[in-house]
């Protein structure tokens, strides 16, 4: 009896105590967890899709040619030199001919303008110069007929017809003296002859010696110096004539000038000629592989047709289309992981190392799609790797700006509108909202808060509008 007593007032207490404590939880507020809208920048995914490529090059002629051999199979690894494929050369080689003879030719024009104006420079210096020592000559005479003797000149003169005078009559005096030998028969007819020659030559030598005397006494006649005059006009314009030949100079120095240009088109032309007949032989730019092989033995390639086709796939960098809303969230230089279709589950890093400037059109899309085109560099790739690879390209982009935001656990959409709970003054209050890039922890706010503001990010569901709240802030 006691024990079922005791057992009832229990009941009753633990009765009354669960009411109580009902009564008070309905007294007091609920607990929200709130968090503050803060200023910051969003880092926010993205991905894109594109395919691997590499160094890859389609191999040509510039003219049109015979294929005579093919050294190489598709797939198989080339060196950098390597001949790939042989081309009949006959055209090529009668080009290096006429070039040759045209080289020739300008080397002969060439040499045969120098050699003419090497000539006539030093034809055409020479006569200047005789021109000028004649005329330095005819203006002396002239000057010296126009002055006239000097007394030195006259007495010199004087002292040669005193001379002579002094000969003459010493010769006549040993011809006289001859004739009277002679005449005794004292000496022969030669002795006599030769004394008479010796009177007659110093008496010649006397009359001429007289006649400069008086000459130089009487000075220049006036046919004389108009004959000076002359000789003077036609030295200046023999000088004037052996100039007006260095006109001649220029003009050959100009052909020369054309010859040696002309010379260096025909060289030009003949490396030309050489270098195309070189291409007898394809040879590979650079190490890669044979991706395709387009002709045969025999086949006639047309000027600028691929004949091979080189691919090198040690060189390989990713290609994605990034769509147009998340342009603005990559930056040369970002990091990014990459992975294949063709690779399943494995994946490996990347850096974006160029960003195309302008958005096109995405081929082959029946919708007005813009992409932007990025390149990616990637970091030991696997070695299954082949150009054509699909791709996918994801990374982690910022705006590149601050910007409000707030835990993506506030917000809450409906279809008409998105809002969250803002908590003031302990109540709460449905705020409507707009909202930019979100992720899974953040979303950006265009409109509707402020910086600082609280809005509750757990304990939202069993609100309303002015709800008094106790607030509990988010670590």
């Amino acid at each position: 009896m006691g024990r079922r007593r005791l057992i009832g007032i229990l009941v009753v207490v633990v009765a009354v105590l669960g009411l109580l404590m009902l009564l008070r939880s309905r007294a007091l507020p609920p607990v929200v967890v709130v968090a503050e809208v803060r200023r910051g920048e969003l880092f926010v995914p993205f991905s894109a899709e594109g395919i691997i490529k590499g160094w890859q090059a389609g191999l040509s002629l510039p003219i049109a040619a015979q294929v005579v051999d093919v050294l190489v199979q598709e797939g198989q690894q080339v060196r950098r030199g390597q001949p790939l494929v042989r081309f009949w050369d006959q055209d090529m080689a009668s080009a290096v001919r006429v070039a040759r003879a045209r080289y020739a030719q300008a080397v002969a024009v060439m040499r045969e303008a120098e050699r003419a104006y090497a000539q006539a420079c030093v034809e055409t210096r020479a006569r200047i110069q005789r021109a000028e020592a004649l005329l330095k000559e005819a203006e002396a005479h002239q000057r010296l007929i126009e002055r006239g003797a000097r007394v030195e000149e006259i007495e010199q003169a004087s002292q040669e017809v005193e001379a002579a005078r002094a000969q003459s009559e010493l010769a006549q005096q040993n011809w006289q003296r001859a004739q009277q030998l002679y005449a005794r028969g004292a000496i022969a007819r030669v002795e006599y002859e030769r004394a008479k020659q010796e009177y007659q030559v110093a008496e010649a030598r006397r009359r001429a010696a007289e006649a400069n005397l008086q000459k130089i006494r009487q000075g220049a006649r006036p046919e004389e110096r108009a004959a000076a005059q002359a000789r003077v006009e036609s030295a200046r314009a023999e000088l004037a004539l052996a100039r007006s030949m260095e006109g001649n100079l220029a003009v050959l120095k100009e052909r020369v000038q054309r010859a040696r240009a002309a010379l260096r088109e025909a060289v030009a032309a003949l490396h030309q000629a050489q270098s195309m007949l070189s291409l007898r032989t394809l040879e590979a730019p650079r190490d890669a592989r044979v991706n395709r092989c387009e002709v045969e033995p025999g086949e006639s390639v047309a000027p600028g047709v691929p004949v091979l086709e080189l691919i090198d796939t040690r060189s390989l960098w990713g290609e994605a289309e990034l769509a147009q809303e998340d342009a603005g969230k990559v930056r040369i230089g970002d990091m990014v992981r990459l992975s294949a279709p063709a690779l399943p589950g494995r994946s490996w890093q990347g850096q974006i190392t160029a960003i195309l400037p302008a958005f096109e059109r995405k081929p082959d899309s029946m919708l007005r799609v813009r992409i932007l085109r990025i390149t990616v560099k990637m970091i030991e790739p696997p070695a299954e790797l082949r150009p054509g690879m699909e791709i996918t390209v994801e990374g982690t982009g910022r705006l590149g700006t601050t910007t409000l935001l707030v835990p993506s656990d506030a917000v809450q959409e409906e279809p008409n509108r998105t809002w969250v709970w803002v908590v003031q003054n302990g109540l709460v209050h449905r705020r409507v909202i707009k909202t930019g890039y979100f992720t899974y922890n953040y979303t950006e706010i265009i409109s509707g808060l402020r910086e600082g503001e609280l809005v509750v990010v757990m304990g939202k569901t069993e609100l309303s509008e002015g709800q008094r709240v106790r607030i509990q802030r988010q670590r």
